[in-house]
């Protein structure tokens, strides 16, 4: 991948709006929720717009969604928003039974529907190449699609950096690992992993989130000249 120099301030806006975008996706996919970081988002509207994929249907639908439930719920003064929200999220990636939206990418990719397998090993080579272990190694699986995203805003922050350092080679390359890994790694599953999220979500914040994430990632993927593959 080459880049223009004229397009350096452009491209380090992009790449700065994309790890925004991902980094919270990612958190509010991964973390529990806590009420104090809840009330902080909506407090200070965070939902109002979001900086990458904005022209998409998909992210704008899921932003209508998430802030018709926060204006509903939390700013309308229902004592119950939190324990709904911490219901929806553990209904869908906890338990106690099966959980609804597995964030794994073998789940998706391997017959059986299982966790920790080699995809999980490949993915876990992917981050040690780059010197990142996951905090919670050997006991969650490393291919969970919020580490996934991690990664991306990783090898995103290489590609800002090298460009201020003026080494645009490096960037070039670090945009190319991360268009690879995504190939391998997240092109085949990650949208039909928010379709499935949407489907099965109570609350129309997580499903304004599936929505959201949808639209993020395949901002991604244009960005990157990664064709559509499966359910997109």
């Amino acid at each position: 991948m080459t880049m223009n120099v004229n397009t350096h301030s452009e491209l380090i806006h992009d790449l700065m709006a994309e790890v925004l975008a991902l980094n919270l996706i990612g958190k509010l996919l991964y973390l529990y929720p806590e009420e104090e970081w809840y009330q902080s988002l909506f407090d200070s509207n965070t939902f109002e717009e979001m900086p990458f994929g904005a022209e998409r249907s998909e992210t704008q639908n899921g932003l209508d969604l998430m802030n018709a439930w926060i204006d509903q719920h939390y700013q309308n003064g229902d004592p119950d928003w939190f324990q709904e929200l911490r219901d929806d999220y553990t209904r869908l990636f906890i338990g106690p039974d099966k959980v609804l939206a597995p964030p794994w990418e073998s789940v998706f990719v391997k017959e059986g529907r299982m966790i920790f397998t080699e995809t999980t090993l490949q993915v876990r080579n992917w981050y040690r190449k780059f010197g990142l272990v996951s905090e919670k190694l050997y006991q969650e699986p490393d291919d969970h699609i919020s580490l996934e995203f991690m990664f991306l805003t990783h090898l995103a922050g290489m590609a800002i950096r090298s460009i201020e350092s003026g080494n645009p080679e490096i960037a070039s390359q670090s945009l190319e690992t991360q268009k690879e890994f995504c190939e391998h790694h997240l092109a085949p599953w990650a949208a039909v992993f928010f379709d499935q999220l949407y489907d099965y979500a109570r609350t129309d914040f997580f499903r304004g989130l599936a929505r959201l994430g949808k639209g993020v990632f395949l901002e991604v993927l244009q960005n990157l000249g990664i064709p559509n593959q499966g359910n997109i």
